[in-house]
């Protein structure tokens, strides 16, 4: 049976930082993201990133509506980016 043949670990509750470079007005900067992933795999070959939540989280919790929301409005505490 070839179920799985396709999905592939690449990691598990690992600390990882990536660059995110964004030019709003005219202006670019450099700004670093930085968290714990649960886990990474690659699945018929797209990469997934899973956060696995414990406990009742509804999907209004881990939706964003605009950038400006994730810093100023703290019932996105769950979102992480």
């Amino acid at each position: 049976e070839k179920q799985n043949a396709d999905l592939q670990l690449i990691g598990l509750e690992q600390e990882y930082t990536a660059p995110l470079h964004l030019t709003i007005g005219g202006i670019s900067e450099i700004f670093y993201i930085k968290g714990k992933i649960d886990r990474v795999d690659r699945y018929q070959n797209v990469v997934r990133i899973i956060d696995y939540k414990t406990g009742k989280v509804e999907k209004g919790s881990v939706a964003l509506k605009s950038w400006k929301g994730l810093t100023e409005d703290i019932k996105n505490d769950k979102i992480s980016i």
